[in-house]
């Protein structure tokens, strides 16, 4: 269900992006809602992240590793929460190759909103992606066979984005 709804996510974050970008750039004002359709954008990728997260967290039985990751999956949770709230009121660009600005970016964070959005983007990529990964090295530390082999997959694929991403 993780995999699903991070999918969805991604599949709604390109819609939008690309609904925006039609509406706000390529032919202004010919569609409804592309104010909306960007600001959802300069959001979404914080729940998708997550999602990326728990899947790491939780796979592949589900739960967490032990009991002492629990406050990992309840501090995912809450910075969804910030980070949603932050990102979606921070003036920065929708997308990398437009020129489109969040419609309801508060203009008195103009001063900080660099800044602001590289930590948030940090803390993601940054200190929760290393805690995720970390979760899956505990268990397949305390593995067994057949659980073994889902990590081992798991890991190999998530490799391949990394490494087709960054090409």
């Amino acid at each position: 269900w993780l995999f699903c709804g991070a999918g969805l996510v991604a599949g709604l974050d390109h819609l939008f992006g690309e609904y925006a970008i039609y509406a706000q750039q390529a032919r202004p004002d010919s569609l409804p809602g592309g104010g909306f359709s960007a600001w959802i954008v300069t959001w979404l990728w914080v729940p998708f992240n997550a999602l990326l997260v728990y899947v790491a967290l939780l796979f592949p039985d589900g739960r967490p590793p032990s009991e002492r990751w629990r406050p990992v999956a309840w501090l995912v949770g809450i910075a969804v929460m910030v980070g949603v709230t932050v990102a979606a009121f921070l003036p920065v660009p929708v997308c990398n190759v437009c020129t489109i600005e969040n419609p309801l970016g508060i203009e008195g964070l103009e001063g900080v909103s660099d800044p602001v959005d590289a930590l948030i983007e940090a803390f993601w990529y940054g200190v929760l992606g290393l805690v995720a990964v970390a979760s899956l090295y505990v268990r397949f530390r305390h593995a067994g066979g057949v659980e073994r082999q889902q990590i081992k997959w798991l890991a190999y694929a998530a490799s391949l984005v990394v490494l087709g991403t960054s090409l």
